[in-house]
Formats: structure tokens, sequence, C-alpha cells
């Protein structure tokens, strides 16, 4: 079985353990031009999937080893972009070697760069230390979440920098043994160093990494069938997104409730709970429709979900400080797995999915925003709100 969830969820659903937290180092690795390269391969249908899938293989490969290899894991990849967390209490790393980690991202993105030569892919990082909750959720279908002060403050950093650059918080900062050579980003308690800096030269730590194997059992617990026997190459397929974003939810109880309600609905309509994460957005959830299992009325069945979904929260809602919002896009996107041979995760990728992550930020407290493919299903009345504009998308887009 390929390594479809962390093992480090599958040790602990195993234990009967549901939460915890741990201290720890996180980075967020994230990766653009998959949009544009994916745009261009797309015009040339089954051979430019192949190729897709080539030149993640040769950029994700290496990467994902490399988390691994220094006793990191991955917990999801969310389209061009992923957490690599670091618990100290079995990776005993220090700042040092962290941020060698990190540098040696950008190197291996330039050794795969022949893979995609007529292509700009680039890379930036962000770097947090401190506490790390997790928990498992859900009733008959299970998913889990990783958030926390070291998570958010990573993805934090992320979104200040630049293509090439490396940035740190002030939370890491104080656990490196030097701090000549860091910039301090005005306004910000963020510090920005470059990946070829000689604090980066810092030999790599290694582990001997053995990975247990995956429990069929466990991951029909957490996956659904379609995605336990997907043996295939990547391939372009029209998705529905939805992105869910919630506050107002801070125990695990209360999280447990409301993702128990939503994988039972995503059952319902035969939709993929790709996954619940906690970073710059806040809290997040990402459902598929179309993939790996399409059918006919795809936006339908995403629009009806959400509906129904909001009925049935009611109950939470009257007894939480839940608000969510959803925003929803469909397009041809790159579906299929995703990763390394440590950690892979069935996927999409493309343009409409970042519509909708745009949707969803767009959308104000109790909205459902869609954008014009999905308003063109005639099963639903929609108002037009306009051609509005979103962040990292040179064309407005009709909402």
């Amino acid at each position: 079985m390929k390594n479809l969830i962390p093992h480090f969820i599958q040790e602990q659903y195993e234990c009967g353990v549901e939460k915890g937290n741990f201290t720890g180092f996180a980075l967020f690795v994230d990766l653009s031009g998959f949009t544009g390269l994916t745009e261009t391969l797309l015009k040339k249908e089954k051979a430019g999937a192949e190729r897709l899938s080539d030149i993640l293989n040769a950029i994700f490969g290496p990467m994902v080893s490399l988390v691994y290899k220094t006793g990191g894991f991955i917990p999801h990849f969310a389209g061009d972009a992923y957490f690599g967390l670091f618990p100290q209490s079995t990776t005993p790393l220090c700042a040092e070697e962290v941020i060698a980690i990190a540098s040696e991202h950008f190197h291996l993105l330039q050794k795969a760069s022949p893979a995609f030569k007529e292509f700009s892919i680039k890379i930036k990082i962000g770097i947090s230390h401190g506490n790390i909750e997790w928990g498992i959720v859900g009733n008959e279908t299970k998913s889990f979440y990783f958030r926390g002060q070291a998570i958010m403050g990573c993805a934090n950093c992320q979104a200040l920098a630049q293509s090439g650059e490396i940035i740190l918080d002030g939370h890491f900062k104080k656990l490196l043994n030097q701090t000549e050579g860091l910039k301090a980003i005005e306004g910000k308690t963020c510090f920005k160093m470059s990946p070829l800096s000689e604090r980066a030269s810092r030999s790599l730590p290694s582990t001997t990494v053995v990975l247990p194997p995956m429990s069929r059992p466990v991951l029909g617990r957490f996956l659904p069938e379609a995605i336990l026997r997907f043996n295939q190459q990547g391939e372009f397929r029209t998705v529905v997104a939805a992105f869910l974003s919630f506050e107002g939810l801070a125990s695990h109880e209360e999280l447990d409730e409301l993702a128990s309600v939503v994988l039972q609905k995503v059952a319902d309509f035969s939709g993929y709970f790709k996954e619940m994460e906690f970073a710059d957005k806040g809290g997040v959830m990402v459902i598929l429709f179309g993939a790996p299992v399409s059918f006919e009325n795809n936006a339908e069945r995403a629009v009806e979900f959400l509906l129904t979904l909001n009925e049935e929260l009611l109950p939470l809602e009257n007894h939480s400080k839940l608000k969510k919002k959803a925003g929803v896009a469909t397009g041809i996107a790159y579906t299929g797995l995703v990763g390394g041979d440590e950690r892979c995760q069935y996927a999409a990728v493309g343009n409409r999915i970042n519509i909708a992550a745009r949707i969803m930020m767009k959308a104000r407290w109790g909205e459902i925003l869609v954008d014009e493919n999905v308003a063109k299903t005639q099963q639903f009345t929609f108002e037009y709100k306009g051609n509005m504009a979103y962040k990292g998308l040179e064309k407005k887009i009709p909402t």
C-alpha cells in the first residue's frame, strides 16, 4: 500500500489516541509556477498529463525523501505546497540543521530543473518553531488535522516571502546560536535570509528511516476505496473544488463534531474529503467532486452538499461560535497522486482549484460564492455579485 496518510496518524489511530500535541519545527514549502505549467500541458491532453506527472515526481520525490530522511513527516500536500513537521521528541534537530534542510530544497529544485527546462518553477519557504496540536476526527469516516503556533508561524512567514527566499519568525530565531546576516522585515517579527548563505551550507542531518507498512484497514477508515485502488498515472479531468472556511471552534471536541458532519455529508454526495488544514487562511476543509469518481452532475452535487451542510450544522452553530463560508469553482485540473515514496496524496492541481480557494477567501461569513461555471447549474438560483478581482489572478472572475 502507498503511504497515503502520515505514519504518525496511523500509529496514533492504532493506539486509540485521538488527540495530542508536541513541540517541534515546521517548514512551509511553497512552489509557484505549476498553474501556468498545468494550463500549458493541458493543451497536449494525455501526453501533457504524462509530462506533468513526470515533472511533479521529479520535483516532489527528492523533497519528500529529504523531509523523511531528516526525521520529519508531511501531513498533506496543498496542491503545490506542503508542511514539513519535525517533532523534537523523536527528531532532536538544532535550528541550524533546520535551515540546512530548508536550503537543500532550493538545491533539489535546481537539480530537477532539466525535467522542466522550458518552464519556470520557483520556491519560497517559511520556518517556525513551537507547539503543534493534532487530532483524529470523524465517526465512520476519519480525517485528521495539525494546527498550532509552529504551523501558523511558518505559514505566515511563507506568505511574506518572495520567490527564492527563506523567512523565519521570532520563535525560531531565538534558537539560533548566531543571528548575523538575518534581515528584519519591517513591521513584522520575522527575518529574511538567503538560502545560499554560509549558514545554509551546514551539513544535513540524516537518520535511518524505516517506515512501517500502511495498514489497509486503517487507510480504509480515512480514504475512499477508489483512492486505495488508484494505481494509474495522473490525468486531466473536470473537477469541482469546494473550499470550506471556518472559525470559532477552539476545542478538539468541537472540531470533531464539525468534521463528523462534513465527512458524512461528503460521503452522502460521493465527494472526496481531501483534508482539513490550519494555515494562513485559518481553518479550511478541501472537498473535491468529480475526482477520483465522476458523475454527470458534479457541480449540482457540490452545491447541494453545501446547502445540506448548512442545515446539518445548525445545532453546532447554536451551541458554539462556529462561523463558516465557502467558495466553489469547476474546470479541468490535473488529478493524481502527488508526493513521493514516503508520503503521497491524491490531489488536484490547476487554475480552477486556486480560484475556488480565492473565492472562499472573498466570501463573507455565511456566504457560498461560486464561479461562472458552477453558476450555470440550472437546479439552483444564483445572485450575480459581479466580475471580482482576486489576489494572484490577472483577470477578474465572474462571481
